[in-house]
């Protein structure tokens, strides 16, 4: 017979023998040496018996210790916890339910004679014990395994709860951790040493229900004991417990089924639902961000080792020096446990708040425009996240970039949290630094709180691989908003810079990614406080546009922009000096507008009327400003970019196409937001923004129609108003006389010389609204141009007397390979056309390193000033019969120049006052009208394009002026309809149609006229030295009378074609000036080719 092993002194015997259960002094003899409980117990449910026993022990020998009783009841413990935890924990364990009658009955029907033996016995100890272990009384018990199904613990009839003798093993790998002890660990802990208050009050409510007292004595014996240990703020709380309670918990399911639940002799079991809110409530390590956050604010956890012992999940669990924090939450928005604590709730920490990779420009960053943080050329690491909790403007506040020995990078983020600041860190290395060439570009520069502004953001892409594009997102207080599909304008074959332009709302931050690496970019954006009204003036000009603007009592200025609030901004930092290919704002000034301009600054207004657009430009989709077509002002200063095309010719479209149309709604809404923008610098409404436009009375009345359509179109798309009663329409006539009235009262002839037509207004009186104005299609493009602008008739430079003379002239000027000789090249050799050329050459006498003046050139040429005279002449002809049959009855004071063009007068007559110019018009008014005065004044501005934007800005006006009386007369000299002046709106029923132009002689009495304005020319200047007063070779004026009645009717009619007049239409102007258009070109032509003869 083998002998009987027992933990305990006092029973011994062999064979079978009764035994009684172990008594308290036979408990104290097992000899365990405090470190293990041996597991050779004869019957299955002695385990129950010696949890039992232990928690008898315990309440008798101190609830604290470190004995194989005290792990037998802190394991027992922690097996409790585990139930109560089930729902933070239930991936990492399952419960199961046992059912001993039906178990007891399967195993004995069971075919398998162990199974039923094993039965047999299993119920044999079952039924002895049932008594002392309250067997008889249980359902079910429910045990609770690990992942490889191996027992941890379960419930117990006699304790609750106790644990399998290897918990340990079984446990091994869970780590589940509440408060700072750790589940099955050597450190035994006792229920009032337990972190987590919540649980020590679940166990006390499980002792108020009825019967536990005598159910579980021991138990309730350690309760006792353990109540006596408490502070009195838990104590006090758990007295006051009602049984009741218990009813608040959820119950504790099995296998996840809510339907099937536990209980220990009828006394339900619950779980800790975890309240959040306590979390948030109670932690220190809680954001204290500055923007709302939806739910609950999340915890931010140091990942790098932090010694306070703050309050982690509450006031009871305190954050261990020694907790190690994953680099990131990957689970942030789905189900986010705790690190070491497990409980469900949002955290943060390095990884969700700095980006793995830091992007490295290849040129110093604009600090004083963009939030830098300390770093030069990086963007801020920051991921997203970090601002839906801060605002962008704040960034650095909580952000620090410092450079590392080695050429590494250093990030440094101090979040506020409850507690204080939690310093998160991280260092990138070479192998973590990403360079990207790319530059980016911001339009406009400026932020409103009372108006919705549009942007444009530009991105220039010179990254050697491009398969992946740079990816742009904008975000507006944390939330990423939609953008615009991207716009390429340049495509940058051969690795040349790509570009690319989106359209946005309004934005605080905007995130590049270049895979593999992203991050933000904050621009420090001037923000417009609207607080007063802005008055601007718009010369949209054949050549050139002007724009001035005027509030307050401030004076009349230019449109200017600095540096310090510009209206747009890119990233790199220009008092550097750096030299980038990539970081070149030339290509943001071709593709939007020059960065600064003023009277004091290398570009100015004004500036020239071009437009660029798209290659690929469809005229049938919508076409946006800035992304499709930009204004490009520096045409002719720099080169205009190959990979665009570009439209000059836009004031005198054919507006009967809708490409044309669109265009010059194109090139108005470019000027609109241009207008707006400054607007906003002023801090001015623009709401109440003023402007005033001009027109040409030339335009008939479709195009004139389509013109102030546009205007008033785009002005509500760009201002975003149903309302225009802030828009004013002025002639282009009238506005020159409103400068100078004070200066030059009485009767006064205003003449307006723009590129493509010319305007002429007569004022007295001081009006605002003219006697009468007249509108032509003869300007400075009719000097310097190729003949008539459009279609088969139009000549090129190829046979322009102008180019002629003084091509080689610049070429040798110019340097081979610069950007001038590109322009010139382009001019000559693409577009062929003649006025660009001498606008060119025009602008070039404001440039220092560069010895060419085309004015004191003109000056000095003795035969090439001629058709400018002739111009002159020509037009005070027209003025002079105007005057009389408008019966006007004397002849003006003042002759009140303004037009760019009109600066030609210097050169044809250089002494003050303009005495030879002022001679020419006495002697045609004198002859036209048989009015003669001595006084007559010379008025020209040194810039005279700017006369017409500061006239109506002076005046105020406070409507459109579109009644004013146009007329014209059609060019006759006889004393029929033709030869009248006639009022284009009063008049129209008597008015010919261009029909009629083939009836009888009617061509020949334009050819009539023209032959007298001739005549008149002869008698002129056969009575004065025309090479004393003017500088020009009488044979340079014989050679003009050898060829000019050669060909009028034939330029007549191919100014018909050129400027689209159908037969069915009302004559609307003038015909006296076509034939001088081709005339004066062929003039010039045959002067350039009789210059050395």
């Amino acid at each position: 017979m083998s002998k009987v092993f027992r933990l305990h002194e006092g029973q011994d015997g062999t064979g079978w023998f009764n035994s009684n259960p172990v008594s308290k002094n036979q408990l104290r003899t097992i000899k365990t040496e405090g470190k293990d409980v041996a597991t050779s117990i004869p019957s299955p449910f002695a385990r129950i018996d010696l949890v039992k026993s232990a928690f008898r022990w315990v309440a008798d020998n101190g609830i604290n210790g470190t004995t194989a009783q005290h792990k037998l009841v802190s394991d027992a413990l922690d097996v409790a916890q585990l139930f109560f935890l089930y729902p933070k924990y239930k991936g990492k364990y399952k419960i199961i339910s046992w059912n001993p009658a039906e178990r007891f009955t399967s195993l004995a029907d069971d075919i398998n004679v162990k199974h039923s033996a094993f039965s047999e016995t299993l119920k044999v100890y079952w039924d002895q014990d049932a008594n002392v272990y309250n067997f008889n009384k249980v359902r079910r018990l429910y045990f609770i395994l690990n992942n490889s199904n191996h027992v941890i613990g379960g419930t117990s009839p006699a304790t609750l709860f106790f644990s399998a003798p290897d918990a340990r093993e079984a446990t091994s790998g869970l780590n589940i951790t509440c408060g700072h002890d750790i589940l099955f660990d050597d450190e035994y802990a006792s229920l009032a040493e337990r972190d987590d208050k919540s649980f020590i009050e679940y166990i006390f409510l499980l002792s108020r229900q009825p019967g536990f007292a005598d159910q579980f004595p021991e138990v309730y014996s350690y309760l006792t004991e353990v109540f006596k240990s408490l502070d009195q703020e838990l104590s006090s709380k758990i007295a006051a417990l009602p049984a009741s309670e218990l009813d608040g918990y959820l119950p504790c399911p099995v296998m996840d089924n809510d339907m099937n639940t536990c209980e220990v002799l009828g006394i339900k079991l619950g779980v800790k639902t975890g309240d959040p809110y306590e979390i948030e409530r109670g932690s220190d390590f809680v954001i204290k961000p500055e923007l709302p956050v939806n739910g609950l604010k999340p915890l931010v956890l140091p990942y790098h080792r932090f010694a306070h012992r703050w309050a982690y999940t509450s006031t009871n669990v305190l954050w261990d020096p020694n907790n190690r924090v994953p680099y990131k939450n990957d689970k942030m928005y789905g189900l986010s446990r705790l690190p070491v604590q497990g409980d469900n709730y949002p955290w943060l920490t390095v990884g969700n708040l700095l980006e793995d990779k830091i992007i490295e420009l290849p040129y110093t960053i604009d600090g004083k425009k963009f939030e830098t943080c300390g770093s030069e050329k990086h963007f801020l690491p920051l991921t997203p996240e970090f601002f839906k909790y801060f605002k962008s403007e704040n960034v650095s506040k909580y952000l620090s970039i410092t450079n590392l020995a080695g050429g590494g990078i250093e990030a440094k983020l101090n979040i506020p949290v409850s507690g204080g600041t939690v310093i998160l860190k991280k260092s990138y290395h070479r192998e973590d630094i990403v360079k990207v060439e790319m530059h980016m570009a911001i339009l406009p520069y400026i932020t409103s709180s009372h108006f919705e502004i549009d942007y444009t953001l530009g991105i220039q892409d010179k990254r050697f691989n491009r398969d992946n594009e740079l990816s742009v997102e904008c975000y507006k207080r944390g939330e990423k908003i939609s953008i615009g599909s991207p716009v390429v304008r340049k495509q940058g074959e051969g690795n040349t810079i790509k570009s690319t332009y989106h359209k946005a709302g309004y934005f605080d931050a905007i995130r590049i990614s270049s895979d593999p690496a992203a991050g933000f970019i904050v621009p420090l954006m001037f923000e417009s406080q609207p607080n007063q009204q802005i008055s601007f003036a718009i010369d949209f000009g054949t050549t050139n546009t002007h724009i001035e603007y005027k509030y307050g009592v401030t004076a009349e200025r230019t449109l200017d922009v600095n540096i310090e609030h510009p209206m747009w901004q890119s990233l790199i930092d220009r008092s550097k000096g750096e030299t980038k290919e990539i970081a070149d704002d030339n290509n943001y000034e071709r593709e939007l507008f020059p960065y600064q301009f003023s009277a004091t600054e290398k570009d100015k207004f004004p500036f020239r009327t071009a437009l660029t657009y798209n290659q690929n430009i469809s005229f049938i989709e919508p076409i946006d400003v800035f992304t499709h077509t930009n204004n490009f002002f520096l045409f002719e200063r720099i080169l205009n970019p190959t990979y665009l095309q570009l439209q000059t010719k836009l004031k005198w479209s054919n507006y009967s196409r809708p490409e044309d149309k669109i265009l010059v709604e194109s090139y108005i809404e470019g000027l609109m937001y241009i207008v707006l923008y400054k607007t906003l610098l002023l801090n001015g409404d623009p709401q109440k923004t003023k402007i005033t436009w001009f027109y040409p009375v030339s335009m008939d009345a479709f195009e004139q129609g389509i013109f102030f359509e546009v205007w008033q179109k785009a002005y509500k798309k760009i201002f975003k108003t149903g309302d225009t009663k802030y828009v004013r329409a002025v002639p282009e006539s009238t506005a020159p006389y409103l400068f100078y009235r004070t200066e030059y009262p009485g009767l006064s002839l205003s003449i307006d010389i723009g590129g493509g037509s010319s305007d002429i207004a007569v004022f007295k009186n001081a009006s605002n609204s003219p006697e009468f104005i007249s509108s032509f299609k003869f300007a400075g493009n009719a000097i310097f141009g190729d003949g008539f602008p459009y279609g088969a008739f139009a000549n090129s430079s190829d046979n322009n007397g102008f180019v002629r003379v003084y091509r080689s002239g610049i070429e040798k000027a110019l340097n081979k390979g610069t950007q001038r000789w590109e322009i010139l090249t382009d001019i000559l050799n693409n577009r062929k056309d003649s006025a660009d050329f001498s606008s060119f050459l025009f602008s070039l006498e404001n440039e220092k390193d560069i010895i060419f003046n085309y004015t004191d050139y003109l000056k000095q040429n003795k035969k090439l000033k001629l058709p400018i005279l002739i111009f002159y002449g020509a037009i005070i002809y027209y003025s002079a019969n105007l005057l009389l049959k408008q019966g006007t009855g004397e002849i003006p004071l003042n002759i009140l120049f303004s037009g760019t063009a009109s600066k030609t007068i210097r050169i044809i007559d250089t002494k003050p006052g303009n005495p030879n110019i002022s001679a020419l018009f006495r002697y045609f008014l004198k002859k036209v009208t048989g009015i003669d005065r001595t006084d007559i004044r010379i008025a020209l501005s040194d810039n005279p394009k700017e006369i017409t934007c500061k006239g109506a800005l002076k005046a105020d006006l406070d409507e459109d002026l579109i009644n004013c009386p146009i007329v014209f007369w059609i060019g006759g000299n006889d004393n029929s309809i033709w030869s009248k002046a006639l009022d284009k709106n009063a008049d129209i029923a008597m008015t010919p149609y261009y029909r009629d132009l083939d009836s009888g002689n009617n061509k020949s009495l334009i050819e009539n006229s023209v032959n007298h304005f001739f005549d008149l020319l002869d008698d002129y200047f056969r009575a004065v030295n025309i090479e004393a007063d003017f500088g020009i070779d009488n044979s340079a004026y014989l050679r003009f009378t050898q060829m000019r009645s050669a060909n009028i009717r034939d330029f007549l009619e191919q100014g018909l074609q050129a400027f689209y007049k159908s037969p069915a239409k009302h004559i609307e102007e003038t015909l006296f000036f076509y034939p001088l258009i081709g005339i004066l070109n062929k003039l010039a032509l045959e002067l350039a080719n009789t210059r050395n003869q």
